[in-house]
């Protein structure tokens, strides 16, 4: 007897509740475009605004294609509605933390989609040969980023006064940080 092919679910609402995060490939990158150019056009998470120039397809590519780090994606079909890579810097003095950026698309958020992400991405950083904190940025008027984030294990690191603006509106910048071992060797 033929094996039955699986067929994804047709209802939105069960579709999203079956998405899971996956490992990104190169085929996401026209997605994971698209994503970040939605997260941008809402004009209030990011730093970039919705007329600057965005990354290229190029640049897309060349991210998920990075060994150094994690890069994950939740996807239904060919549409990337989120995105998570903790990446770290390109000196040897800090290869050991990895930096988290994280999109989700509008429809993905509230479900619990952002976690479920987080979550994988931590869990694959942690498996990480190089990786022992991941590091993030966020802004301090994002309290539902900032409460996922505490509830995931980061700590409060810093605070950047008045690093972004906002017209006339000056906003803090949270430094946040989650070691993903013990903080042996740590020197003060």
């Amino acid at each position: 007897m033929p094996a039955r092919r699986l067929r994804a679910p047709t209802d939105p609402v069960t579709a999203l509740s079956a998405l899971r995060p996956r490992p990104a490939i190169p085929a996401d990158a026209a997605g994971v475009m698209v994503l970040h150019a939605s997260v941008v056009a809402e004009g209030r998470w990011l730093l970039a605004s919705p007329d600057e120039p965005a990354p290229s397809l190029e640049h897309w590519r060349a991210r998920i294609a990075d060994p150094r780090g994690v890069c994950l994606v939740l996807a239904l079909g060919p549409r990337v509605l989120g995105w998570a890579q903790i990446l770290p810097g390109p000196y040897r003095r800090v290869l050991h933390v990895g930096h988290l950026e994280v999109y989700l698309g509008l429809e993905a958020r509230g479900g619990g989609h952002g976690r479920l992400l987080l979550e994988a991405a931590l869990s694959a950083a942690g498996a990480h040969p190089t990786l022992e904190k991941v590091s993030l940025s966020v802004r301090a008027d994002n309290t539902r980023a900032i409460h996922l984030y505490e509830a995931l294990g980061f700590v409060l690191e810093g605070r950047r006064r008045g690093e972004i603006r906002e017209g006339e509106l000056r906003l803090d910048d949270l430094l946040m940080a989650r070691w993903l071992r013990s903080e042996t060797g740590l020197a003060f």
